[in-house]
């Protein structure tokens, strides 16, 4: 048995009846003209039609707390495309870090085929890491006056298919039932993500897609169904820096395994699980460092928040921002809690590949490794990894061929 229509409770009932009241007003008296270049005015318009139920009911209803409304940007008054038009929605609705509705918004309504288009170039995947048990997820295309609900559900090869509900909605007429659609298509969306939680479809997601991560350095991380969009903002970096992120992304990356989806951001829980999945991350690292290494590059910046396990069991070392080319002793020193000794103290790094190489021995010394009874040959390997004399320490390739993964 789902929800009621009626959407209020006896705790916030005069509160919540008032701001109700106020809410349906204004949707109901709002008239809407678009213009060529508007897409700032049809974003006010959704904000009215739309925004206002959620929002009231985040701070009102009963366990809709656990909504979530995040837009893609400001959209400035002489737009018509959004900053960064093919990363994610204009707008992501969330229960409980599920997304179950996305919009997208332009600034006529010629250009709501477009809008349609760009949707589905979004969500091109259905991810179960995201959706779990949900039946389907609900979209919006405002272009204009013209505002249309959809709803996408996963076909047998988990590609989503879009399918319209109703018919498009004129909010550029005197007719106030069009703006009394467009407020119940806001609250029946709420009453269903509702009436999914009461059925127990609701499970709090591996990943949240279109979530924008924001690190150092400005740089973002945008989850999409598909592919992790890493953007990295080098514009105030010296010349040199731009130079040789260039080279590495166009020529070294390529030769490294693709990003993929993560089970999880806190991928070091399963490292101190068991002996294998250890050795095998340890390997996999090495193997990203020899490509590295061949090609002149150092890492710099290797310790277990950077190594990933992937969708299918695999892992990959990621992240590039530290990394320089082998002999240049012009970048400053990595992060002093990972360093090679040699680094300590210092106030630039001589970006030797042995640096690198205590890096992943130190991986072993992580304290929550240490909860592994690592073996006589795994301990030998450590040691010969984390020499003090940089000198001494093997290179990536010889390391690979430790007895350690003899048995791999």
């Amino acid at each position: 048995m789902g929800y009621t229509d009626v959407i209020e409770d006896t705790f916030s009932s005069s509160i919540y009846s008032s701001r109700l009241s106020l809410i349906v007003g204004e949707v109901m008296s709002a008239s809407f003209k678009q213009i060529s270049g508007g897409e700032a005015r049809t974003l006010g318009n959704i904000d009215v039609h739309i925004r206002k139920i959620i929002e009231l009911a985040q701070e009102y209803e009963e366990n809709c707390s656990d909504l979530d409304l995040d837009r893609n940007k400001t959209i400035k008054s002489t737009t018509t495309t959004t900053e960064h038009p093919r990363s994610r929605p204009d707008m992501t609705i969330y229960y409980k870090n599920v997304l179950f509705m996305m919009g997208e918004e332009k600034d006529l309504d010629g250009r709501l085929e477009a809008a349609e288009k760009q949707l589905d170039g979004y969500f091109d995947f259905w991810n179960p890491l995201a959706f779990g048990k949900l039946p389907f997820v609900m979209a919006f295309v405002a272009a204009g006056i013209k505002l249309q609900f959809y709803y996408y559900y996963s076909n047998n090869n988990n590609v989503p298919v879009r399918v319209r509900i109703g018919n498009t909605i004129n909010l550029g007429t005197t007719n106030r039932m069009n703006n009394f659609k467009a407020l119940q298509h806001t609250i029946n969306a709420i009453r269903i993500i509702r009436t999914w939680d009461l059925k127990q479809y609701i499970r709090r997601p591996e990943i949240k897609l279109y979530e924008v991560i924001q690190r150092r350095n400005g740089t973002t991380v945008t989850i999409n169904p598909k592919k992790v969009i890493k953007k990295l903002h080098i514009e105030k970096r010296e010349p040199a820096y731009k130079t040789f992120l260039k080279f590495f992304y166009e020529n070294i990356f390529p030769k490294l395994d693709n990003y993929k989806l993560l089970e999880s951001k806190y991928h070091a829980r399963w490292i101190y699980l068991e002996f294998a999945p250890l050795r095998y991350a340890i390997w996999s690292v090495f193997k990203s460092v020899m490509i590295l290494h061949a090609n002149e590059i150092v890492h710099r910046d290797i310790r277990w928040e950077n190594v990933m396990r992937l969708t299918d069991n695999s892992w990959v070392l990621i992240d590039f921002e530290e990394a320089a080319p082998i002999g240049r002793g012009n970048r400053s020193t990595p992060i002093l809690n990972i360093a090679a000794p040699e680094y300590r103290g210092m106030e630039s790094d001589p970006c030797r590949a042995a640096g690198d190489i205590w890096m992943i021995g130190n991986l072993l010394n992580d304290l929550r490794i240490l909860q592994i009874q690592l073996s006589a040959r795994a301990r030998n390997f450590r040691d010969r990894l984390t020499q003090q004399n940089h000198d001494e320490r093997p290179s990536a390739a010889d390391a690979i061929d430790d007895d350690w993964f003899s048995d791999m």
